[in-house]
């Protein structure tokens, strides 16, 4: 099960990345950065802690 959740982690962290270069490059809007840069926050968070990154993408809902 670690070894799943790494690897979509991974392709998901790659796929994270890729947004993030385009939509600064190609995208003046600043709502899309501000999204873009808000999941790649919760990227870094999900690194440093695996158990307590569920509650920052819900907080995104609310």
């Amino acid at each position: 099960m670690n070894t799943i959740d790494n690897k979509i982690f991974v392709l998901f962290l790659f796929f994270m990345v890729i947004l993030f270069h385009r939509g600064l490059n190609n995208c003046d809007h600043v709502m899309l950065k501000g999204f873009l840069l808000y999941y790649l926050f919760v990227c870094i968070l999900y690194i440093r802690d695996k158990i307590s990154y569920l509650k920052y993408i819900f907080l995104i809902t609310y």
